[in-house]
């Protein structure tokens, strides 16, 4: 059991994905002088870790402090995109109110239409009770003509 699972974090080893854990069991396996006959060419490896775990340095040396500041191109890019946001919103209210403008535009005329409508369907059948009168006059004409034609 014990050298499968050595195996096993052996190929994990290789692959980066071993905690540091897993690698000092490692290193004490390959240390303790027990090691399997296939594992034999690895013992090299995790001695020279052992020691170098071991190595220091006596010379100082400050990392460098990250500071929370934005560079210029984080600023560009960010006021870029509100910029665009602010552009696409106000282009929709604009199509938005143009809209309604159109919309209104279109009531005036079809009111306007209709009233013109209604006028002329006004004139209209005033002028068609007009006709009745010329009907009334040619019925009259023609029974005059009658009379007349039959008195002859």
């Amino acid at each position: 059991m014990e050298l499968n699972n050595i195996d096993e974090l052996l190929e994990a080893y290789f692959q980066g994905s071993t905690n540091l854990e897993e690698e000092s069991r490692l290193i004490q396996y390959f240390n303790s002088g027990e090691v399997a006959d296939h594992l034999v060419p690895y013992i090299p490896i995790f001695r020279a870790l052992k020691v170098s775990r071991k190595e220091t340095s006596k010379r100082d040396f400050y990392l460098p402090q990250e500071k929370n500041k934005r560079s210029f191109r984080q600023w560009s890019y960010l006021i870029t995109a509100i910029l665009v946001i602010a552009l696409g919103i106000g282009m929709f209210l604009n199509f938005q109110a143009q809209k309604r403008a159109d919309e209104k535009e279109a009531l005036i005329a079809f009111k306007t239409s209709k009233e013109a409508l209604l006028f002329l369907s006004e004139k209209f059948n005033h002028g068609a009770e007009q006709l009745n009168y010329v009907d009334e006059f040619g019925n009259a004409k023609n029974k005059v003509f009658e009379k007349v034609e039959s008195t002859e």
